[in-house]
């Protein structure tokens, strides 16, 4: 997606002094635009959660998003949304990927949900909305003005709305081969969770090599990242929605002890389980 920016100015423009674009008129408000390029070096970061939407749209390359601990594919021309309160670890590139991040909230969000259901498709008549956007922004980089703000939000809503009925696949579509389908339930069932690679091949009556075979075949990562994905995303359930204490949500997401779980947990998100839940969740309890 040709997309032209001011190169000067986002280079110049640091993450913190974006600017939060409010409007009147448009059902969008707090919006910030970001323009990120990442490659294959570049490491992921900790999971954000947030009270915002984020629109992903990939105009080059082909990155890689976690959302929820699940990896999602987007390739140019394609764009995907994050709902708040979803955890998530911004697109990466697998080799190069650039990409436009649009964060905002909005006041209508039965409409705003069933956009963010799947990966959209973009096409070239995209561009000029894109464009317009983009342009408008970097004007309010320069010096922020009502007109201008409202004007950014009336072409986001109508954004928002060309992107309805773009879905071109969901994120619970379901994998093709039936070996594969079989693989991923034996390893999303958080009852299997302390089950060994091994011992989950033993129940398909396959090899190990196999296994990781078809599940890195078909989604592009080994089992054991899958496997970790769940964990992550058991473990984070847990701790936003349920009062079960540190030690058993560790038990729960299959781990041997706390100190086990507490390193894998900070190493995904960079906070200790404990503090994650004091800092999102509604239903604390002391451990």
């Amino acid at each position: 997606m040709n997309i032209v920016f001011d190169s000067a100015i986002w280079q110049n423009v640091e993450k913190t002094s974006m600017p939060d674009v409010k409007t009147v008129f448009a059902p969008v408000d707090s919006i910030r635009l970001w323009l990120r390029d990442e490659t294959s070096g570049s490491t992921h970061g900790h999971a954000a959660v947030h009270d915002f939407y984020c629109l992903y749209l990939c105009l080059e390359g082909r990155g890689c998003i976690e959302v929820d601990g699940v990896p999602h594919f987007l390739e140019t021309n394609e764009a995907l949304g994050v709902l708040p309160r979803q955890p998530h670890v911004r697109l990466r590139g697998t080799e190069k990927v650039q990409y436009l991040l649009i964060r905002f909230l909005t006041s209508e969000p039965e409409f705003i949900r069933q956009l963010f259901s799947g990966i959209l498709q973009c096409d070239e008549s995209f561009v000029p909305l894109i464009q317009k956007m983009v342009t408008i922004y970097e004007e309010i980089i320069r010096e922020p003005a009502e007109l201008l703000q409202n004007e950014l939000g009336l072409h986001l809503a109508l954004l928002l709305n060309r992107l309805c009925g773009k879905i071109k696949s969901r994120l619970s579509e379901p994998v093709a081969d039936k070996r594969v389908q079989r693989a991923l339930q034996l390893i999303i069932d958080p009852a299997n969770l302390n089950l060994s690679m091994q011992d989950l091949a033993r129940k398909m009556g396959i090899t190990p090599g196999h296994l990781s075979d078809l599940i890195h075949d078909n989604l592009g990562y080994p089992p054991r990242d899958v496997k970790r994905s769940v964990r992550y995303q058991v473990a984070m359930n847990y701790l936003l929605h349920s009062s079960l204490s540190i030690s058993e949500i560790a038990e729960a997401a299959g781990f041997r002890s706390v100190y086990a779980f507490s390193r894998f947990f900070k190493n995904a998100s960079g906070e200790s389980p404990l503090a994650f839940r004091r800092k999102y969740s509604k239903n604390q309890s002391a451990d």
